[in-house]
């Protein structure tokens, strides 16, 4: 398939933003389905791509003007997913902006759901699991921005996901405005004109979600929490893998780790000592149990996740004032 995978052109140019394109009819009809998906995959990130009726349009371009990837695309109808296993396959971290010229799309994230047509938008955190869904054949721009250059602007930039923007009146005309003149003009731009299009981009998109806010709720509270329990429940079935932390842990729920070191924030914990004080506590029912001389010291470390008996010495002093085998032996004495 490498073959078949679109070129970024201009790369080396000094003048020159890079630029790809790609059409299916330059492919041979059998092979043009996984073209597609290898071109999606190239000009965005991995994703797992199902094409929902047979394929028979297939254009799409690209320009890489700095932080933003413009792109445009005229595509059946499909449906893609930002799964765990595609997280897990290194591609940056971008807020992602599909702004559909007619018909519309579906986009769902963290248990929101949200239709955007022509005249409305909304984004995306492609650190996390999502889903698009486009019933019709469609053509559309897109924006796929760093997310850093999103976040220097704007906080709480994950709260604001899949929550869709009007783009009728007030700054959400004014981007959506801009947006639609910077794509179609992105591939004329020399350095010098997309460098400040870039930033003008940037600012009115940043006013647009500060003038909406994140407006969270009842129910966005109670799905944080349910995150929380789920997580904790997550770890007290895996206290005995010495790989349990942030990223492995983002990558099973599909959350981003800058989010879900930010969820146990607000309950006033962080995630790495929320893992030590239950693998100690594990430790602690096992040092405690009747039989507990027939378990060794380093069966009981290597059970609640550490590798290494004497690092798990000091952390248990650290974290109760006694060694293993003297808090053992004072649970031996309380027994009787």
């Amino acid at each position: 398939m490498a073959e078949l995978a679109p070129r970024w052109e201009n790369e080396a140019a000094a003048d020159r933003f890079p630029a790809m394109s790609f059409d299916i009819h330059d492919v041979a009809p059998a092979q043009r389905c996984d073209a597609l998906v290898e071109a999606i995959d190239r000009a965005y990130y991995p994703c797992e791509t199902r094409f929902l009726s047979d394929l028979h349009r297939g254009r799409m371009r690209c320009v890489e003007v700095g932080p933003v990837r413009m792109g445009y695309g005229d595509v059946d109808p499909m449906r893609v997913d930002r799964s765990p296993a595609m997280l897990r396959r290194a591609a940056g971290d971008y807020v992602f902006l599909p702004l559909p010229l007619r018909e519309g799309i579906r986009l769902t994230q963290r248990g929101r759901s949200a239709w955007v047509g022509p005249d409305s938008f909304a984004c995306i955190a492609t650190a996390e699991v999502y889903s698009y869904e486009q019933p019709r054949p469609l053509e559309l721009y897109t924006l796929r921005i760093a997310a850093a250059a999103v976040r220097d602007r704007i906080r709480n930039l994950e709260d604001m996901t899949v929550r869709p923007l009007s783009a009728r009146s007030g700054a959400g005309a004014l981007f959506l405005d801009y947006a639609l003149a910077f794509c179609r003009n992105a591939r004329s731009f020399d350095r010098a004109t997309g460098s400040l299009s870039v930033n003008h981009l940037l600012d009115l998109l940043a006013l647009s979600l500060q003038e909406v806010g994140p407006a969270p709720d009842a129910s966005e509270a109670a799905m944080r929490e349910a995150h929380r329990q789920r997580i904790r429940r997550y770890l007290d079935s895996r206290l005995g893998d010495p790989g349990l932390g942030t990223e492995s842990i983002a990558g099973a729920f599909g959350l981003s780790e800058r989010y879900l070191q930010k969820l146990f924030a607000e309950s006033g914990e962080t995630l790495s000592r929320l893992i030590r004080d239950r693998r100690i506590a594990e430790a602690q029912r096992l040092l405690s149990a009747p039989g507990a001389r027939s378990l060794a010291i380093a069966t009981i470390a290597y059970r609640t996740g550490y590798a290494d008996p004497a690092y798990f010495s000091r952390v248990f002093r650290e974290a109760t004032g006694l060694s293993p085998r003297e808090y053992r032996a004072q649970a031996a004495e309380r027994r009787g």
